[in-house]
């Protein structure tokens, strides 16, 4: 999956963070929190993200096809 950005800074602290949860999960430790940060600017920096990209989004703009997972087969249940 990838996380497309509007800022290359953005996509740096976004990248940052993901490394530090991955680190953690690790480590087995606990997440490192950032005091220097109120939550108002941890949220503002997620207004960076514009939207993601999945391996199944690629496969589908190359192959020219809708590609069907158990969330389109749920949807279609409900509608029924």
């Amino acid at each position: 999956m990838a996380i497309v950005c509007q800022t290359s800074e953005g996509a740096q602290e976004l990248r940052d963070h993901a490394d530090d949860v991955h680190n953690a999960i690790q480590n087995r430790s606990q997440l490192p929190t950032d005091t220097s940060k109120s939550s108002n600017e941890e949220i503002d920096g997620y207004r960076e993200v514009v939207g993601l990209v999945t391996l199944e989004n690629v496969i589908e703009r190359i192959l020219l096809i809708d590609i069907h997972d158990e969330k389109d087969r749920e949807a279609a249940h409900k509608l029924l």
